[in-house]
């Protein structure tokens, strides 16, 4: 099999610049998903265009109603995982937490997130609470 029949096949859609798809169900429904978590998104809308290029415009204009594109990186987030003071994915550009008041000694913290689910976690933690690996 080949083109969509093979990725709906696998249950997986990765074109670079676009938003990954994955199928679910019989018969297979396309879902979005953030690169950076795996956390399903939105449903992909299903529409006919007559072209190749007014269905892919078609395709990213409903995903930036769900998902924002980093720039820097070429991936499609949610927005949990996107930095929207810098507008980049938080791969490229962390969250940081506010600085301190000017006179004390506390030092900013960048938020921490799990190697494996995109999680956000403090410090301290020890394991993830989402998908349970060591954190360390």
């Amino acid at each position: 099999m080949t083109g969509i029949f093979r990725d709906i096949e696998k249950g997986v859609s990765k074109v670079k610049g676009m938003p990954v798809m994955r199928y679910e169900g019989i018969p297979p429904q396309p879902y979005w998903y953030c690169a950076n978590c795996n956390k399903k998104v939105a449903q992909v809308p299903f529409k006919i265009e007559l072209t190749k290029s007014k269905a892919i415009a078609s395709q990213l204009q409903e995903a930036q109603k769900f998902m924002k594109h980093c720039p820097s990186c070429d991936l499609w987030v949610c927005n949990d995982c996107f930095n929207m003071q810098t507008n980049r994915c938080i791969n490229c550009s962390p969250i940081t937490a506010p600085s301190a008041a000017p006179g004390t000694s506390q030092a900013p913290t960048t938020t921490k997130f799990c190697s494996n689910c995109g999680n956000p976690i403090s410090p301290e933690t020890k394991f993830c609470s989402r998908c349970g690996t060591p954190i360390g």
